[in-house]
């Protein structure tokens, strides 16, 4: 987002910035689904970064991009909630969880780095806020 609105910033951030905005480096580690919503007219998180990290994120078990051309960075579930049919924001996401949640209820085999079969648990392999927010 600064390379964005602070282009000459670039450079510098790194002196400046405690956080460490390295979600392309991130997200290629990442396994559950992920919806990505991208708004056209979007100038913090322009769509051409979107499309970047939804490229990136190659070992998503489910990814789906949702595109609304008229979305600003704050407003883009507003815009897509006015459309009726697959495009409407609360729609798109229904549809989503429920491709998500048909996906998790056959318990699937996989093969981990290590070549080992492990089968994987579906009440596990979509992460719970509770555990990603450190929530008890």
């Amino acid at each position: 987002m600064v390379d964005v609105l602070l282009p000459y910033v670039k450079w510098f951030k790194h002196l400046i910035l405690r956080m460490k905005w390295d979600n392309d480096v991130k997200i290629k580690h990442l396994k559950q689904p992920i919806m990505f919503i991208s708004g056209g007219m979007d100038t913090l998180v322009p769509p051409e970064h979107m499309n970047e990290l939804y490229n990136l994120a190659s070992l998503s078990s489910f990814k789906d991009f949702f595109y609304v051309s008229e979305g600003s960075h704050n407003d883009t579930w507003e815009k897509a909630a006015r459309k009726s049919g697959p495009d409407n924001y609360y729609q798109r996401i229904k549809t989503f969880i429920s491709m998500i949640t048909s996906m998790n209820k056959v318990n699937t085999v996989s093969i981990d780095d290590s070549e080992n079969i492990v089968e994987i648990d579906p009440q596990t392999s979509i992460p719970s806020m509770n555990k990603n927010f450190k929530i008890e």
